[in-house]
């Protein structure tokens, strides 16, 4: 999102975009995945922030070695019960208001929910990871870092097994929604409020494997 000028008598003079880029992710990790590969529609044709990129979404892989004989190598969305995976999802922050969010005094909240697809046939998962600094650190999944002065960019890499999963397992046989949320929120003089922009993903499914 881009702040809107709320009195067209304002000048404009800060800006900042909040996208989930394609082709831009931490060293060492996946990046986003295509919804035209398998949707056809959500962020497929969007192109957002500054540099511009298309749009992807969480990309959901099993991480066995070797790979499974019949298993994809660029994402799965039938989860072996017993499978090591991953999900892996690239935030970006673009724009001059950019160097005054990359510092000690911000923070993420990223939030996985996989709720079922039928509400009621399964126990819903999560993984929350809080109070992430958004002051830049190196290039690696789980940590925010700069691409370029103005570009902020924030992999999360999140390493599971369906059959072994707090606070409890997946089921076999089961879809869930994968649902991939961030919240930006700022301390300052003791004080704490949440920024106005977010990102949040509900577009991909998976299905357990028993």
């Amino acid at each position: 999102m881009s702040f809107l000028n709320p009195s067209p008598s304002t000048a404009l003079t800060k800006y900042i975009t909040f996208d989930t880029p394609l082709d831009v992710a931490a060293t060492n990790a996946r990046s986003n995945l295509d919804p035209a590969l398998f949707d056809g529609e959500a962020w497929s044709d969007a192109i957002l922030g500054n540099p511009p990129h298309a749009q992807g979404c969480p990309l959901v892989i099993e991480t066995s070695n070797p790979v499974h004989a019949g298993d994809p190598s660029t994402f799965d969305l039938i989860l072996d019960l017993g499978s090591p995976a991953a999900i892996f999802f690239t935030f970006r922050l673009t724009g001059d208001l950019v160097p005054e969010l990359a510092n000690a005094n911000h923070y993420a909240n990223i939030y996985i929910d996989f709720d079922p697809l039928i509400p009621g046939s399964a126990i819903p998962q999560n993984s929350y990871l809080n109070g992430v600094s958004m002051l830049p650190g190196a290039n690696a999944a789980n940590t925010w870092f700069l691409n370029s002065e103005n570009e902020l960019v924030f992999t999360r890499q999140y390493d599971f097994t369906p059959m072994a999963t707090p606070p409890s397992n997946f089921e076999a046989g089961k879809v869930y929604r994968v649902i991939v949320r961030c919240e930006i929120w700022h301390t300052v003089n003791g004080g704490l409020h949440q920024e106005m922009f977010m990102a949040f993903d509900d577009s991909v499914t998976i299905q357990i494997h028993g």
